[in-house]
């Protein structure tokens, strides 16, 4: 019989330890989703003002400032790729579409990733910022069609479609940036069904198409005269063929889709040696339970061996990784190492000091390991329970009989007289 009375299954310093942990994340979590939020109102605010030509000191001054406290914030407390809070993603989101704007209204351009910051900015968000602006874009080329500006939006068309063109190269699978490249396709279809109704447009369907005009066009320059400092508005060599000339860096972009397939490739050796190290856990709480505690033994040092190997090689240098796989694979670990270490009843020896990896499992994993030991734990307690309810062939036979003689004849029959 196991009686596991005696010891407690979990050490309430080890919870405490944990308990603490996660707090401390959740509260640095909050503050930068608080202060994410507050930023991500006066990028917006800043978007929504050039939209409708109302950008006033006071709204650049808020800009800036907000724009401050975020390289500041992004500067104190760098994040690996993948890692950042929602909220401070969707204001980072939100500031690379406010600039992005701005240099693209002055320059007819897009912003480069360098012009910002390459070491404060991950290349999938970079991405986003650029898929998010693309989408302004299209709402700005319907306000400019309102004024009948063909050029604007023949600009505003043509930076989507270039967008789209760069991006076509890059496999994004199922990932969050899969649904924003879809949303580009409809963006660039928007502009194209404005340039066609500007073409019934009085004055501009008998107006023949001048290409020499068009590519001399500077974009909407006097609705934000205010953000053209007067050297900018003086040179004219940055804005002498915006539709001739490409807006987009091809190396810039080629460096992206290198760097994203890299990251894709060690994604799917994740993926695949995660699937042994889940193998070999469940065939070890499988053992357990059915008392091959060597077996059990072997497959969690194998297991053990294998998610080291994977930390190692391909999560140090990409912690995005962790999550999803490799955080799922660690759960089941944790979870056959808790329910061997209990069947074995071990008293608290340095077995498990050297089975512990700080770097390999954090809180997360711990606790859902414990959670999954649960299971396991109801299921050894049910096979007990079975074991001790066997009852031998003896004892059954006797039940039988005197189950069968206490039953009564049925009705309308009669046992024979003597």
């Amino acid at each position: 019989e196991i009686d596991h009375h005696h010891r407690d299954i979990i050490s309430s310093l080890d919870v405490e330890d944990i308990r603490a942990e996660i707090e401390e994340e959740r509260s640095k979590r909050d503050r930068a989703s608080e202060l994410g939020r507050s930023l991500s109102a006066v990028f917006s605010n800043y978007i929504s003002s050039i939209h409708y030509a109302a950008v006033t000191p006071m709204i650049i001054e808020a800009h800036e400032t907000a724009k401050d406290k975020l390289i500041q914030h992004l500067t104190e407390w760098p994040q690996p790729p993948g890692c950042r809070e929602w909220g401070l993603q969707s204001a980072i989101e939100q500031f690379l579409i406010a600039e992005g704007f701005a240099h693209f209204l002055k320059t007819g351009k897009t912003l480069s990733r360098h012009q910002i910051g390459a070491d404060l900015l991950h290349d999938e968000e970079y991405m986003a910022g650029v898929m998010g602006m693309c989408q302004e874009l299209s709402h700005y080329s319907m306000r400019r069609a309102t004024e009948l500006d063909q050029s604007s939006v023949r600009l505003c068309s043509k930076f989507i479609h270039e967008v789209k063109e760069e991006l076509l190269n890059f496999n994004f699978r199922n990932s969050p940036l899969r649904r924003r490249f879809d949303g580009i396709k409809y963006a660039e279809r928007r502009c194209e069904n404005i340039l066609y109704e500007l073409s019934f447009a009085p004055g501009l369907a008998t107006q023949q198409y001048d290409k020499a005009k068009e590519e001399s066009y500077q974009p909407a320059k006097s609705r934000i005269q205010h953000l053209s400092s007067p050297s900018s508005s003086s040179s004219s060599s940055s804005l002498s063929s915006p539709l001739s000339s490409s807006v987009l860096s091809s190396r810039e972009w080629e460096d992206l889709r290198v760097a994203y397939e890299a990251n894709d490739e060690r994604r799917e050796l994740v993926i695949k040696g995660c699937r042994d190290v889940q193998k070999a856990a469940k065939q070890a709480v499988y053992a357990a339970h059915r008392g091959n505690i060597s077996q059990a033994r072997d497959l969690i040092e194998k297991a053990n061996v294998d998610i080291k190997r994977l930390q190692q090689d391909l999560i140090a240098d990409a912690p995005s990784l962790r999550y999803g796989s490799f955080s799922g694979a660690l759960e089941e670990l944790a979870e056959a190492e808790l329910f061997l270490q209990w069947l074995e009843e071990d008293d608290g020896n340095d077995d498990d000091d050297e089975n512990d990896d700080e770097e390999t499992e954090n809180d997360d994993d711990n606790d859902g390991g414990a959670h999954r030991m649960n299971s396991s734990m109801k299921k050894s307690g049910k096979a007990e329970c079975m074991k001790r309810r066997r009852i031998s062939p003896d004892i059954k036979q006797q039940q039988q009989q005197h189950q069968n003689h206490r039953q009564r004849p049925s009705r309308g029959h009669h046992p024979p007289h003597h």
